[in-house]
Parts: structure tokens; C-alpha cells; sequence
């Protein structure tokens, strides 16, 4: 008996799909959003480590 497989996907095959995507899409911006956070943190610090007197940092 002949089996024969689908050449287009399914419409659940390209639900799975888009839902997929759309989480790696979610993940990539989650990812730069958290970067940006962590750079801004850094710059913060670094200003408020640049701006302080150091007497009063280290003494």
C-alpha cells in the first residue's frame, strides 16, 4: 500500500509554525530589551562612580 506525505503543510503544521516564530521573535526582543537595560545600568554607574569625589568613595 502507497503512503503518501503531504507537500504542503498542514493548517495546525502552520499554526505550529507561526507560534514558533512568533516566540523567537518575542525572545530576540526580549533579549536586546535586556541588554539595553544592562548597558544603561552601566552607564549609570559609571557616572555616579565618575561624578563622586573620591575621598568620600574610598575614605
Amino acid at each position: 500500500m502507497e503512503r503518501r506525505t503531504s507537500i504542503l503543510p498542514s493548517k495546525q503544521d502552520r499554526f505550529w509554525q507561526a507560534i514558533e516564530e512568533e516566540l523567537i521573535a518575542f525572545e530576540k526582543r526580549e533579549n536586546a530589551f535586556k541588554a539595553r537595560e544592562r548597558k544603561e545600568r552601566i552607564a549609570r554607574l559609571g557616572f555616579l562612580l565618575d561624578s563622586a569625589d573620591e575621598n568620600e568613595l574610598f575614605h
